[in-house]
């Protein structure tokens, strides 16, 4: 009876310092609390990073060019602690003159193709970052020109 209950004190202590360290991580980074989707502004490093992510694997696994996409803008970005972080990006891809295969900084210096393919996306973004894990779960892309 006594080793049930030291047992159960321990999974419960074990569940609130797991809350208690995803609270402290929310509020320390500036991010949502588990569960909630919100706002985060466009220009933070790690929306700039998801959309960058987003983007080299949109170019890589589904676009049919010749030549890579790059960010144009990003129009707005929501995150949701799960396991992780889950970003919810809205963003504006412009067609370059660069291989499909440019990736990091060296994609957004490209120089846009002239009357080029522009593309609205809604993509979804799942960072692990303990487990060094990033997937693009979502991708949806709309042709606005070009």
């Amino acid at each position: 009876m006594m080793v049930n209950m030291y047992l159960e004190r321990c999974f419960l202590a074990h569940i609130l310092l797991t809350y208690v360290t995803v609270v402290f991580y929310c509020c320390v980074f500036g991010e949502a609390v588990a569960g909630g989707r919100s706002s985060v502004p466009t220009n933070s490093a790690a929306v700039q990073q998801a959309a960058l992510f987003a983007v080299v694997e949109y170019n890589k696994v589904y676009s049919k060019q010749m030549t890579a996409f790059k960010i144009s803008s990003i129009i707005s970005a929501e995150s949701q602690v799960v396991a992780g972080f889950k970003y919810f990006l809205k963003v504006k891809l412009g067609l370059t003159r660069c291989s499909k295969n440019t990736t990091g900084a060296a994609l957004q210096s490209c120089p846009l193709k002239a009357h080029g393919m522009v593309l609205l996306c809604n993509f979804v973004v799942i960072e692990i970052p303990w487990e060094s894990v990033e997937l693009l779960v979502v991708n949806g892309c709309t042709k606005l020109s070009g």
